[in-house]
């Protein structure tokens, strides 16, 4: 009460109160109006959050400027004497209150005695100089005051009522002044905003809303491109996300986002130009000894160069950068020419991957992609090779042979000889002349005349010769051999008797002791010997040698052993000449073997030619007949009547040989009769009754073993269909049942029948995956073959590194293996196709499979192992071959799993029909009966648009009776369809196998007889033989 009382202590009148509280309902009035206006503005889409902000703003300064005239008035002097004022300013309060109080009195008093009139006309013109100068606030009145307070506050409630159902005006305001505080807007959310990126460039802006946009209100990106913006509707993106690509950006460029209620603030796009080629020029110069010119190739992507060639790259940008060139294991920066040229220059010796690296002064970077390739192309050693002779030869009494060779460098021969390995003389070399081509890579054919008397050579001797070029390549000489080739020198040509017989022929020679297969060995082990003389890699060539040290180990042994074979039939220790020869022959290639170990490979292939001269000369010993002992009798000397006995026995021989014949060639006549019957094979008899009987013998088994397979085949089929009779039997008995009208809760199987079922089902399982050729087999089968082959591809290959002929051979098999690459993807993509339908997970692993081989690319690297081969880069190819194995190898795995996951369509969907009407028998209902009975039909249509087997396409027809008709109305019940198709079955299997098998046996049944006789009379034939 104190305050309230002195608040009316300071207030000086009523008109103070009233005044005071007509200017905050004026205010109220304003502000009020002004926020009902922004309500109904905010309703409409074009509505901005900056206007919210400002009406809002002027709406609380009036009711701000509102209160605080208010509180000032309340708590001031009204100055309503403004005349009059300047004289009563300096008077005390009582002088003021008592002339307005003597100006009260004289208004209300009907007498004026009390007062003079001087004082009444002095108080009556103070009082209406006051009244004439004063404020008018009549309509301060209480009625006037009431009034307004009446019409006011009513219009004040509404204004407020409807601002507070709007209660995002003050979020609005809110953003609105966040965003004049910030200088940005904060309503959209943009990426990148302001951007560097290359020339064109596309740029995606992305855009994201932190309000919820306004149903209806469109959202643009304006860019100004050519000095004028450009207005583009952005995509929405879901959950108040937008884009929007700027494709192709050439120049600097801005662009904000408006949805004509907010605008986001302007960002800049920046664009800036790689740095790239204007010129450039690869300068290719090989090695002088090639006498190949330098070439200029604009482009230098792939390149393939002499090695050793110089390379020069140069090349112009568009502004100036630093350069770099990239190896694989360092960078090297271009230097700069002053016309402002880019160049480097370096000698390649090998394959080379490198790049090509730009960088400008804002650090933007350009770099060639991919790796620019050099392919290098070494300086092949020459080929050399003797065309004629072709073969060994053997020479009687000759003086002079002709010998042709060839020689071919891919760029020039240096010198080349013709060298003889003489067992009394050594090695003797004959150069070879020719004349220099300057052209890139010289053929030359050579006729060289050999004079034999100038190496002193004797009767039964044996040389080897064989050709050596050298390349002229300086930094690396490098040598080139053709193969090793024989001559012996025999003393004259020995004719055959005209009346001789080949079969006595034959048989004289089977009689001998023969040495051709250790001449054979010891040639072969001579002719690898000579390239590990010119073998530049240090491990190959040990590994080689020791391989050759056991090889000469090996045939040392074997002629040993041969000797003793040897002293055992003669009987005697002491053979003379051939037994000195034998041991001289062992010692000869027990020294090559150790020289061979201890690295001395020439030494080594001198006692090899003595060894071989050995061996030759005990061959022409032991080819000659056998001198008689003294005492005995020659030839020629013998008497008539041994002679005539000896015809004898030569005649009974030849009796017995042509009954023999005669026999043999009635067996040979019963067995074409057999053979037709049972294998239609048309296979003829040696003449010779060893061989004859030999092949007899394994005829007679193998049709034993085939007999005895198609008798278990034959059981196997009796087994089956005695399974599927005795179901069928059961079947049959329960469709007399449902025939007789019992209830089908009666149609349950018995135990038996059940198990029946299941076992044929089982076993008509198996049937089927022996009739169903799996899709993948072929696959399987040409894989399996090219890892064969690029296995033994690579075998060959390193153990020909430097045999050129072998390597031309050898890079033309790599480079097919190209082709069966090709081929087997074609295969497979037609596998593919087929399965597509009917095998969906084989189909993924299958693809997947193939999209792998695509990806590796195999028929480039067979192409690349095939160069690398043909020119001898050893490494080179094993990598490559190895990546082919590997790749291989991973696509036979694919398609085991492929073919792991590849389904029977067909057969499943039919077996398991079937398993399921089997058990609904038991259930004995009718709706799952029609259901099944539908879901059956469905399942045999669809195996109609496959490859069926043919026993199924029955099974097919049987099903077209359920088409037309409703399940419930079939003419055929379900129990009658399973027993019907397994009935089919059963009958389909009996045709296809074991009928038609037991036809043929019937028909053939008196074979085995005629067979048994036949062998028997062959055996009886063979115990007649006179032994030999």
């Amino acid at each position: 009460m104190e305050i309230i009382t002195r608040f009316l202590k300071r207030v000086n009148s009523k008109r103070q109160l009233y005044h005071a509280t007509f200017v905050l309902l004026i205010s109220l009035i304003i502000a009020s109006g002004l926020l009902c206006i922004l309500s109904l503005l905010n309703q409409s889409i074009f509505f901005q959050e900056k206007t919210s902000f400002i009406i809002l703003s002027i709406s609380i300064l009036i009711l701000t400027v509102g209160i605080l005239s208010a509180l000032g008035t309340i708590f001031s002097r009204i100055k309503n004497y403004a005349n009059v004022s300047q004289l009563i300013e300096n008077e005390n309060r009582i002088f003021r209150d008592s002339l307005n109080g003597s100006a009260f009195i004289i208004d209300q008093s009907n007498s004026s005695s009390q007062i003079s009139e001087l004082e009444q006309l002095m108080i009556h013109t103070t009082k209406n100089k006051i009244h004439n100068n004063s404020f008018n606030l009549s309509f301060l009145k209480p009625t006037h005051f009431n009034k307004l307070l009446g019409i006011g506050l009513p219009l004040i409630l509404i204004c407020i009522t409807t601002s507070l159902l709007f209660n995002n005006l003050s979020l609005k305001a809110y953003w609105a002044a966040k965003d004049i505080y910030s200088g940005t807007s904060t309503y959209f959310a943009i990426t990148p905003g302001d951007a560097t990126i290359r020339t064109g460039s596309t740029l995606q802006v992305k855009v994201k809303l932190n309000r919820e946009q306004r149903i209806g209100a469109p959202l643009y990106i304006f860019i100004n491109q050519n000095d004028q913006y450009e207005k583009f509707a952005l995509t929405h993106k879901g959950d108040n996300n937008y884009i929007f690509n700027i494709y192709s950006i050439e120049n600097n460029c801005n662009y904000y986002i408006n949805n004509y209620t907010n605008t986001s603030s302007i960002h800049s796009i920046n664009v800036y130009e790689l740095p790239k080629f204007k010129t450039k020029k690869i300068t290719v110069s090989p090695p002088h000894y090639t006498r190949i010119k330098s070439s200029i190739h604009n482009e230098g992507e792939y390149l393939t160069v002499p090695e050793n060639s110089s390379i020069l790259i140069e090349f112009e940008t568009n502004k100036p950068v630093n350069a770099f060139i990239q190896f694989s294991n360092n960078t090297q920066p271009f230097k700069v020419s002053k016309n402002g040229r880019y160049f480097y220059q370096w000698r390649v010796k090998k394959y080379t991957e490198y790049s090509i690296l730009l960088k400008d002064k804002s650090g933007h970077e350009f770099k060639t992609d991919p790796n620019w390739i050099i392919e290098t192309i070494p300086d092949l050693p020459p080929i050399a090779d003797i065309t004629t002779p072709k073969d060994d030869q053997s020479y009687y009494g000759v003086e002079r042979i002709k010998i042709s060779t060839v020689l071919y460098d891919d760029y020039q021969v240096d010198h080349a000889n013709l060298v003889f390995d003489i067992p009394n003389l050594g090695i003797k070399r004959i150069p070879i002349n020719f004349k220099k081509n300057k052209k890139n890579g010289i053929t030359i054919n050579k006729n060289l005349y050999v004079n034999l008397l100038n190496f002193n050579l004797q009767n039964g001797q044996i040389i080897s010769y064989y050709l050596e070029a050298v390349d002229n390549k300086k930094l690396v000489a490098q040598f080139a051999i053709s193969d090793v080739k024989f001559l012996n020198i025999v003393p004259g040509k020995v004719e055959s008797s005209k009346n001789e017989k080949k079969g006595d022929k034959k048989k004289q020679q089977k009689q001998d002791f023969r040495l051709d297969d250790l001449f054979a060995e010891a040639k072969k082990i001579y002719r690898n010997s000579l390239p590990l003389k010119f073998e530049p890699d240090l491990e190959t060539k040990r590994n080689e040698i020791l391989e050759f040290g056991n090889s000469l180990g090996d045939l040392r042994i074997n002629i040993s052993k041969r000797n003793q074979q040897l002293q055992k039939i003669s009987g005697s220790n002491k053979l003379g000449q051939i037994s000195y020869l034998f041991e001289d022959l062992i010692e000869k290639i027990d020294s090559a073997e150790k020289q061979m170990r201890d690295f001395d490979i020439t030494k080594s292939m001198q006692n090899q030619m003595r060894g071989l001269q050995n061996i030759h000369k005990l061959i022409k010993l032991l080819s000659k007949p056998k001198e008689k002992a003294k005492g005995e009798e020659s030839s020629s000397d013998k008497s008539e009547k041994e002679k005539k006995k000896d015809q004898k026995k030569k005649q009974d021989l030849k009796k017995s040989i042509k009954d023999l014949a005669e026999k043999l060639e009635e067996a040979k006549q019963a067995n074409d009769s057999l053979n037709q019957k049972l294998s239609k094979s048309n296979n003829k008899l040696d003449k010779n009754e060893k061989d004859f009987f030999t092949k007899e013998k394994e005829q007679i088994k193998e049709e034993i073993t085939s007999i005895k397979d198609e008798m278990q085949k034959f059981k196997e089929l009796f087994q089956t269909a005695d399974i599927l009779q005795s179901a069928n039997k059961e079947l049959r008995s329960e469709i007399d049942k449902i025939k007789k009208g019992l209830k089908q809760n009666s149609l349950q199987h018995s135990k038996k029948s059940s198990f029946l079922i299941d076992k044929a089902l089982k076993n008509l399982n198996e049937m089927l995956k022996q009739i169903n050729q799996n899709e993948f087999d072929q696959l399987e089968s040409q894989i399996k073959k090219m890892i064969a082959k690029q296995q033994q591809l690579k075998k060959e290959s390193k153990a020909t590194a430097n045999n050129p002929g072998k390597q031309k051979e050898l890079s033309e098999q790599q480079s097919k293996m190209a082709q069966d690459i090709k081929d087997f993807k074609k295969t497979a993509q037609n596998t593919l196709d087929s399965i597509e339908d009917k095998a969906p997970q084989s189909f993924k692993e299958l693809e997947k499979t193939l999209e792998q081989l695509t990806k590796d690319n195999l028929e480039r690297k067979a192409k690349k192992a095939s160069k690398s081969i043909f020119y001898g880069m050893k490494s080179k190819a094993e990598q490559e071959q190895d990546k082919i194995l590997k790749s291989l190898s991973k696509t036979q795995k694919g398609l085991q799993q492929a073919k792991s996951k590849m389904p029977d369509v067909s057969k499943e969907a039919l077996l398991k029909s079937l398993q399921d009407l089997a058990k609904l028998q038991k259930k004995g209902k009718k709706q799952s009966e029609n259901k099944s009975a539908k879901e059956l039909k469905e399942t045999i249509e669809k195996m109609n648009q496959k490859k069926t087997p043919q026993f199924l396409k029955d099974v097919i027809r049987l099903a077209e009776q359920l088409k037309d008709s409703k399940p419930g109305e079939a003419g055929i019940t379900i129990a009658e369809l399973v027993q019907e198709t397994i009935s089919l079955v059963e009958e389909e299997l009996r045709k296809m196998e074991f009928n038609k098998l037991l036809k043929k046996k019937i028909q053939q049944q008196s074979a085995p007889d005629k067979y048994k006789k036949m062998v028997e009379k062959y055996f009886k034939n063979l115990s007649r033989q006179p032994s030999q």
